[in-house]
């Protein structure tokens, strides 16, 4: 049923891409290009690992980066991309809510009746962290997805539907405070810092010329504040359930996993140990290195750990690494001067004294999906990481729209 879900999206995909290029003429613009010769690659490096083969077009691989190109080519060619862009913060909202909702009910019920093998699915506690879609890292992505969402939804929108986005906030932060996944918390505390920042800047520097120095450290300690407040307010989920579950469960002693930002547990080293075996298989051959192991391959990082030679994992917990390791240096190459392309006109408007808070968040947005990047498999590879990927590139066709009704 996933397979044919795929195959549809990605053909609507298609069709839409086809459109857009080809009806809007964008084939003349470079990210165009950029984004055809990375595929073309993907296609040359899977070749070259497994000979011609038609299943590469038939590939969960293609019918994503298909379904992840339409709403890029969307927003950057309706005749009102603002009205589209709310449109879609509402749909993945809700879709994000429906699906925290789901599995903070079915946990719940999981620490009364116990755990099934398809808990791990639909929601279940494990090691005290509360996990679904089989990991707490990856539902930690949806929960992260919501509060995104939710952050640009409550800066868009007026009357009623603010109170459904901040309470889809809080259900997003007290998901992702369950889940113990630090990279989103993180990722989140970071965007709200950038908004604040820009806000700051724009309302008391600026082109304000006295007291130049204080204004700035303000702006800046503004900034740190508000992340660290936001890091560590993702601890109180868990003592507000635990104290809700200890009315309820009539004494019933329940572990949940309190997980602190700074707290050394060993996560950070391992992270060090995959990346640098992922450097060494990247420069294994030059085939490795040029072109990768291919969208195709199972091929895992092997020798992470030291004196542990057996573990294998399946990515390298670094966009920029694995991406890398899947397409070579050359995929690598075209993912940077895309983001280097979005990120000038995004950093640019944090600064523009008369741009507007909603594009600021969708450049925070951006910004703390990215850094979730740094240490887990989001926002440029498709698999796991599509609950991040979408809204990343809804926000990277508007600010290619910005750019080009700029230039």
């Amino acid at each position: 049923m996933t397979n044919i879900l795929y195959m549809v999206g990605g053909l609507a995909g298609l069709v839409i891409v086809l459109y857009c290029v080809i009806r809007r003429q964008l084939y003349l613009n470079s990210d165009t290009v950029l984004f055809s010769v990375f595929l073309l690659f993907s296609w040359i490096s899977a070749i070259a690992a497994f000979g011609i083969s038609l299943s590469f077009f038939c590939s969960k691989f293609i019918c994503a980066w298909m379904m992840i190109l339409a709403v890029y080519y969307a927003s950057r060619t309706v005749p009102d991309s603002v009205k589209l862009l709310r449109v879609s913060v509402l749909a993945i909202s809700v879709a994000d809510f429906l699906i925290c909702l789901s599995a903070l009910y079915h946990a719940t019920q999981t620490l009364f009746i116990g755990i099934s093998p398809a808990s791990v699915v639909t929601g279940c506690f494990r090691n005290g962290r509360l996990c679904a879609l089989r990991n707490a890292n990856r539902f930690g992505f949806v929960c992260a997805s919501l509060l995104f969402v939710s952050i640009l939804g409550l800066v868009s929108t007026k009357g009623v539907r603010k109170i459904y986005y901040i309470v889809a906030a809080f259900l997003g932060w007290f998901c992702l405070g369950l889940t113990g996944c630090r990279t989103g918390a993180i990722g989140v505390a970071a965007a709200l810092g950038i908004v604040t920042f820009s806000s700051g800047y724009r309302r008391f520097c600026g082109d304000k010329k006295d007291c130049v120095i204080f204004r700035y450290l303000s702006v800046t300690a503004a900034f740190l504040l508000v992340m660290i407040l936001v890091a560590e307010s993702f601890l109180l989920p868990k003592d507000i359930y635990k104290g809700l579950l200890d009315i309820f469960s009539q004494g019933k002693m329940i572990e949940l996993r309190s997980r602190r930002i700074l707290d050394d547990d060993g996560t950070f080293s391992s992270r060090t140990y995959i990346w640098a075996s992922c450097i060494r298989s990247c420069f294994r051959s030059i085939r490795h290195f040029l072109l990768g192991v291919s969208t195709l391959s199972k091929e895992t990082i092997g020798d992470s750990y030291s004196g542990h030679h057996e573990i294998m994992e399946a990515h390298a917990h670094n966009t920029f690494l694995e991406i890398m390791r899947i397409h070579g240096f050359s995929g690598l190459l075209i993912w940077v001067a895309l983001i280097v392309t979005w990120g000038i006109t995004a950093v640019k408007s944090l600064f523009d004294r008369e741009g507007s808070l909603e594009v600021s968040c969708l450049a925070a947005c951006a910004a703390g999906i990215l850094i979730i990047g740094i240490a887990e498999p989001v926002p440029l590879i498709y698999s796991s990481s599509m609950y991040l990927t979408i809204p990343f590139f809804m926000i990277c066709g508007h600010f290619e729209r910005l750019r080009r009704e700029k230039a």
